[in-house]
């Protein structure tokens, strides 16, 4: 099974760049929908037998490969670029990094288990530009006691077994774990520098203007955050930050209460049907658009407009 938040499959993570998918005995993905993340994919890789043979190299990529083995694995051999590298005994827990923007290819003689985490350079530029601390170059776990890493086994461990669910709430809690881990290497094995304690991220006066103005030109169109971002020239991850800062509330949330605000209106103003008024305003539909406006208001559509109706 391979599933993805975004109903797409990233190739280097769901399908396995060094192998044919039906040479081993488990392969499942999962990739970041996050704007922040990048195409941010963790990925599971399994085989129970072994002599898996020489593998394929991968198409270079600017995206880092960090790997947690979650069974022994005797030392192989491995090119880079043509070069060879012998690798050594990797131990359960040992934490091992490639640049992808190299090519690789290993002679595998032993069963293997995978935990791989699949990191863009552009997600990792775009934690810096959220923090305001230089990004990072390069993954380097050589100098961090023989590599072993507590904190990525658990974080497999957790999430392993999630790879396999379909309910939406499992993939929501992996994304989150996703935003840990990534941190978790940038600091620790790129050198990336926590940022001094600072004031909460706010919009300046011109920004909030140009955002609420595309904002509200058309509560029924979709607008997206990099759009948004764009506006302020500001990255997607920070805007949502600002924002945050500046009306307490993410510009989702902040963009339905005005579609509420918009629909209360046409629901006491005119005798238009509430599926239209629903559309109108931007819902998908009359059942979504009574959930979310029952949660809001604490009643229905309809009652709301009986009861403003009859004062």
């Amino acid at each position: 099974m391979r599933t993805t938040l975004a109903g797409e499959e990233l190739a280097i993570g769901a399908s396995p760049f060094f192998c044919a998918r039906e040479s081993l005995d488990q392969a499942s993905a999962l990739t970041s929908h996050l704007a922040s993340l990048s195409g941010m994919t963790i990925a599971t890789y399994r085989r129970d037998l072994p002599n898996l043979g020489t593998t394929r190299a991968n198409a270079p990529s600017a995206t880092y490969l960090a790997t947690v083995h979650l069974r022994e694995l005797p030392s192989l051999g491995r090119w880079c670029d043509g070069s060879f590298q012998r690798q050594p005994v990797r131990h359960v827990g040992d934490l091992s990094c490639i640049d992808l923007r190299h090519r690789y290819v290993a002679e595998v003689t032993h069963p293997f288990h995978t935990f791989s985490v699949f990191v863009p350079q552009a997600a990792f530029d775009m934690l810096a530009d959220e923090m305001g601390v230089p990004t990072i170059t390069q993954l380097d776990p050589s100098g961090h006691a023989a590599c072993q890493d507590g904190l990525m086994l658990n974080f497999a461990r957790i999430m392993v077994p999630l790879l396999e669910q379909a309910e939406q709430h499992e993939k929501m809690l992996a994304e989150h774990m996703l935003e840990a881990i990534r941190l978790h290497l940038a600091v620790r094995y790129g050198g990336m520098s926590l940022p001094s304690p600072r004031q909460p991220a706010s919009l300046a006066g011109w920004q909030m203007h140009k955002v609420k103005e595309l904002m509200l030109d058309d509560l029924s169109a979709d607008i997206g955050i990099e759009e948004l971002a764009r506006s302020c020239r500001l990255s997607a991850s920070y805007f949502i930050r600002a924002f945050r800062g500046t009306v307490g509330v993410s510009p989702h949330r902040w963009r339905t209460y005005q579609r509420i605000e918009k629909s209360k209106g046409l629901l006491v103003q005119t005798d238009d049907p509430i599926c239209a008024i629903a559309l109108n305003c931007g819902f998908s539909g009359q059942s979504h658009f009574t959930r979310v406006f029952s949660a809001i208001t604490y009643v229905s559509p309809g009652a709301y407009r009986r009861i403003h109706r009859s004062r």
